[in-house]
């Protein structure tokens, strides 16, 4: 029996998958394929995965007068974080949506006081974080007006509490150059300009990948653009060898006439292919 092979639409996979996790995406599906895998990585970036973290605390969140004196709320909410509960009821009402300071300084940022009847009442105080696998690195908390205002603040003590995370991004025998102030900084990154910054002696720059001067977040550009790349060289490997694919198929056992092969999962740092009869994954690394 001669097996016919199929190589499915990835686009049509990859709206499936968005639209399946987001379903707000779905009125974006009619964007090029291009601009539509950049909306998806975009929003991945901003939605923190609904894991079970490991918790770290600085030493100046500890000492923080407001933590001190709401001690057992905020414990509570980084209890949630480490047992992997849902933190709907603390989250803005535009999460999810373009975050600037998000894309520049790779740190999100959650209310400390549950919301009432939909809405923050009596809650301006933010809590501060890194995200990095299964490791969660609360900074300090700070409020929204001050929110131009505190970057370098924030940077500095991630510094002092965990250098290794700005390791990465230390551009060494470079120096910051001019010293903005925070709001002509913050003024600055929102149209697309990207800032050193001098953290304790450190020319640190963006963690978070920097701000397009569509006010996209750059990251989301340069892994949409790697994962297309990616996604049309695997493509071309499995039509140069769907023949030894076919023969591995049926020592597996499977048979089927169709085999139709597409993409599973995909994120911005993993794509899964699988054959859709079976429900067999690929490894074609």
């Amino acid at each position: 029996m001669k097996n016919k092979f199929y190589i499915e639409s990835f686009s049509q996979d990859i709206r499936s998958i968005a639209v399946a996790k987001y379903p707000e995406l779905k009125k974006k599906t009619k964007k090029n394929d291009g601009e539509f895998l950049q909306i998806y990585i975009e929003k991945e970036l901003v939605s923190f995965p609904k894991n079970k973290y490991e918790i770290h605390c600085s030493h100046e969140l500890l000492k923080n007068s407001f933590y001190k004196e709401n001690q057992q709320k905020i414990d509570d909410l980084l209890e949630k974080f480490k047992n992997g509960e849902p933190l709907d009821n603390y989250l803005s009402n535009k999460y999810g949506e373009r975050d600037t300071f998000l894309y520049a300084f790779g740190m999100h940022h959650i209310h400390i006081k549950a919301k009432i009847n939909g809405n923050f009442k009596n809650s301006d105080e933010l809590l501060f974080f890194l995200i990095r696998d299964k490791d969660i690195y609360f900074i300090d908390i700070s409020v929204h007006k001050e929110f131009d205002a505190i970057p370098e603040f924030l940077l500095n003590i991630i510094d002092k509490n965990w250098p290794f995370l700005l390791d990465l991004y230390e551009m060494k025998g470079f120096e910051a150059g001019h010293n903005f102030d925070n709001e002509e900084g913050m003024n600055l990154i929102k149209n697309g300009a990207t800032i050193m910054y001098n953290v304790n002696g450190r020319c640190i720059c963006p963690i978070g990948g920097g701000v397009m001067t569509s006010g996209h977040s750059a990251d989301s550009i340069t892994m949409s653009m790697q994962l297309s790349r990616t996604i049309n060289f695997y493509r071309k490997s499995l039509e140069k060898s769907h023949k030894k694919i076919i023969k591995s198929f049926r020592k597996k056992g499977i048979s089927h006439r169709i085999l139709k092969f597409g993409i599973k999962e995909i994120s911005n740092n993993h794509i899964q292919f699988y054959e859709k009869q079976s429900n067999t994954g690929l490894n074609l690394t």
